[in-house]
Order: structure tokens, then sequence, then C-alpha cells
């Protein structure tokens, strides 16, 4: 678990830098919730904004199935309600299924 807490971190310092690639982002971003990375949580949040569709669908996910993170209802509500892809609204929509389950 150690080795994956440092790959985390690297990921985590290199996306804060700006540096990260969108395919390491769009790793990121299920990898913070697949490990159960507590401290990747606020990271989480604001990626539910980034730009790229797979981060936003990845982050979403991790809030909800893997951390069950209850504080993300609102935001995960405003992506079902305008995100402008139709599969990230259909995350939100087992997001906020799972999160009010």
């Amino acid at each position: 678990m150690e080795e994956n807490v440092r790959k985390l971190e690297a990921s985590l310092d290199n996306w804060r830098k700006g540096v990260a690639p969108v395919e390491d982002v769009r790793s990121l971003a299920q990898d913070l919730g697949a490990y159960k990375y507590m401290p990747g949580i606020p990271v989480l949040v604001e990626l539910l904004d980034d730009k790229d569709d797979m981060v936003r669908y990845n982050a979403a996910a991790s809030l909800a199935m893997n951390f069950n993170y209850v504080p993300a209802t609102g935001r995960i509500l405003t992506m079902l309600a305008g995100d402008p892809d139709e599969d990230c609204r259909s995350m939100a929509a087992s997001c906020l299924a799972s999160l009010c389950h």
C-alpha cells in the first residue's frame, strides 16, 4: 500500500503543478477512490469542474461509490442537471442513487 500512496502523492503533485497530462488526471480521479485515499477528497470535489468529461465522470464515481461522500451531493446534483456530457449526467444519477440509498 505504501507504494500506491507514493504514486498517488506524485500524481497529486503533478496535478497541482499543472504538469499532469489529461490521461494521468483521469487515472488520478479514479485511483483516489479505488485506494480510498482520504486526503484526495478535496481534489476530487475540485475535479468535478474539470474540462475533461472522463475526469468529471471518474471524480463523481470516486466520491459517491468509493467514499460515499454525502457532502458532494449538491455538486453531483448540479452535474446531473447541467453537465454537457451524457455519460457524466448518467454517472451523476447513479451517484445520487448511491449516496441517497
